[in-house]
């Protein structure tokens, strides 16, 4: 994805704060397989909660709703519901999966079956060397993204520091503490923990606020204020 796209693609995600992230080829999250693909397709039958006729002709052994359940049979699925697609059966009323479930699926498989994804560092660097800012995941509303931003100069700063964004792209580590957050409604940007970089040895860590200047084309925030966080070196 090249520059231009990708700010394209930001600034609706900033300004409609719409969610457009494919799923996660994980089973766990809020837009991972269980609720994507399983919740909407195939729980109705395949429950461990649904007994006797309510199950609509499913298998006992077969459900799920929890990860320990659908592991062992993740590849049956595959076959019959993204190879076959005979499940769900059309007699059922169910949709079958979508080209976008199909490949989440097909994703889910190639990875191993994960539950949930890697655990991911999510503090920010600054790099000296470079002049950039690595944002490795930025919480917007319930969607998280990584971003670069390049330093900049600029007079209309608080503190004449400004970075331009030059990338961004949706992300699906854990959010955490150290997450950056970004609020559509205000243009604001914290970010928690920036560890700030030299010639690959720290330099300290400190927080920051950014406000991102509206109708700014690329992307342009000023940094409003930083502080140095307890504990730096």
């Amino acid at each position: 994805m090249n520059i231009k796209s990708a700010l394209t693609i930001l600034f609706l995600f900033f300004i409609t704060d719409q969610a457009f992230a494919a799923i996660d080829p994980v089973y766990e999250g809020a837009n991972g397989i269980r609720a994507k693909v399983f919740a909407t397709n195939c729980l109705d039958c395949h429950s461990s909660t649904l007994t006797g006729s309510a199950r609509n002709g499913a298998p006992p052994s077969v459900n799920w709703d929890t990860y320990e359940a659908a592991l062992p049979n993740a590849p049956r699925a595959i076959v019959r519901a993204v190879e076959q697609m005979t499940m769900p059966p059309a007699f059922s009323g169910v949709p079958a999966l979508n080209d976008e479930q199909k490949a989440a699926m097909l994703a889910w498989q190639s990875a191993g079956f994960p539950r949930a994804a890697a655990t991911t560092s999510t503090a920010a660097d600054f790099s000296y060397d470079s002049s950039i800012l690595t944002l490795p995941v930025v919480n917007v509303g319930s969607q998280m993204y990584n971003a670069t931003l390049r330093l900049s100069s600029n007079n209309s700063s608080p503190t004449g520091i400004a970075f331009v964004l030059e990338s961004a792209q949706p992300a699906t580590a854990a959010s955490s503490v150290n997450a950056a957050n970004f609020f559509p409604t205000t243009g604001q940007l914290t970010v928690p923990l920036v560890q700030l970089m030299r010639n690959g040895a720290s330099q300290g860590q400190v927080s920051a606020e950014l406000a991102l200047v509206p109708n700014s084309s690329p992307f342009l925030f000023l940094l409003s204020s930083y502080t140095s966080v307890p504990g730096a070196q």
